[in-house]
């Protein structure tokens, strides 16, 4: 695994965007609508949800024609909205780990099948871009390795885009543990504890890491907010 900072090699701090969701004129309205109207807050929330749904699919089709920041970053901040965001469920794990043994064994035929299965729903998945990065390499398929290195690499900028991570202030935004873990590796880090922490109305992942190229060790603040809401949005 000590190849992938080279498959990537550019650095992922430099970026910054203003992106807004193209339909939050038609999103406001509908929960403008809900909130003068409570009877309505059920159907508000299917027109909402069918709405980031057909976002994510149009913002699919556009980093899959042209794979820039603003589209990956943009993607990211809708997939949370959609009715694929299953950040709990354990499937996408084992799929993951799938990747990893297909490659080990230089299985690349099924390691670009299990990518392919993961990106079907989860397009900002790390690990999926990076199993279909090194199968497509593998198989002489340089395009296309070439296109999920740079979805990879707008993905490590965004998650690094959305704070500096060194407190609860400014934390990284992450959507799921997978990713997390993800960002954590190919960002270079030895994963040393972990710990939640609750801080102002928001839930956080506290990760104590250590820089192998500094021997450096410090914490880095995940917002998991967007995961717990998941998770307790249908206990009311």
């Amino acid at each position: 695994m000590r190849f992938i900072l080279l498959l990537i090699s550019i650095s992922i701090y430099g970026c910054t965007s203003n992106t807004q969701p193209e339909n939050s004129a038609t999103t406001n309205q509908v929960e403008a609508s809900a909130e003068t109207n409570p009877s309505s807050i059920e159907q508000a929330e299917t027109v909402q949800l069918s709405s980031y749904n057909k976002r994510y699919q149009d913002l699919v089709k556009k980093v899959k024609s042209a794979p820039n920041f603003e589209y990956v970053k943009a993607l990211k901040l809708t997939y949370i909205r959609t009715e694929y965001y299953q950040p709990f469920l354990g499937t996408e794990a084992e799929l993951i780990a799938s990747i990893y043994s297909n490659i080990d064994s230089k299985n690349w035929v099924k390691c670009n099948e299990l990518s392919k299965q993961i990106l079907t729903t989860n397009y900002i998945s790390l690990d999926a871009h990076y199993g279909a990065m090194v199968c497509s390499f593998e198989t002489n398929l340089p395009e296309q390795g070439k296109f999920h290195r740079t979805v990879m690499t707008h993905l490590l900028q965004a998650m690094w885009q959305s704070g500096d991570g060194l407190s609860p202030l400014s934390p990284l935004f992450c959507t799921s543990k997978s990713e997390l873990d993800a960002f954590l590796k190919f960002s270079g880090f030895s994963l040393l504890k972990q710990s939640l922490l609750d801080f102002e109305g928001k839930t956080y992942d506290v990760v104590m890491v250590k820089d192998p190229d500094t021997n450096k060790e410090f914490e880095l603040f995940f917002d998991i907010s967007s995961q717990w809401q998941y998770g307790f949005k249908d206990i009311e």
